[in-house]
């Protein structure tokens, strides 16, 4: 291959440098919609953690006060506080 002339290697340098450019124009573009979509998935996930915890607390308060109502019999109610103690020592 014979070497480059001048404004060969001029033209060159141009297309290198428009290559450069136009990739931070995309980058430019790209990056803050993937900035924003991480951020709505984290705070998505974020919501959907404390929707879960609410559900779960009330199932938990729900069943607590039937036990204590008198509406269960004594074993069922063991046998509930029971699973609620091996789920407490697996967190």
């Amino acid at each position: 291959m014979l070497p480059l002339t001048d404004s060969e290697a001029a033209v060159s340098n141009m297309i290198s440098f428009r290559k450069r450019g136009s990739l931070l124009v995309e980058a430019a573009f790209v990056y803050p919609i993937l900035i924003f979509l991480v951020a709505g998935m984290v705070s998505w996930g974020a919501d959907h953690y404390n929707t879960v915890h609410v559900d779960v607390m009330h199932k938990l308060e729900s069943r607590e006060e039937s036990m204590t109502d008198g509406t269960m019999d004594k074993k069922e109610a063991e046998w509930i506080r029971g699973i609620d103690a091996v789920e407490e020592g697996l967190k």
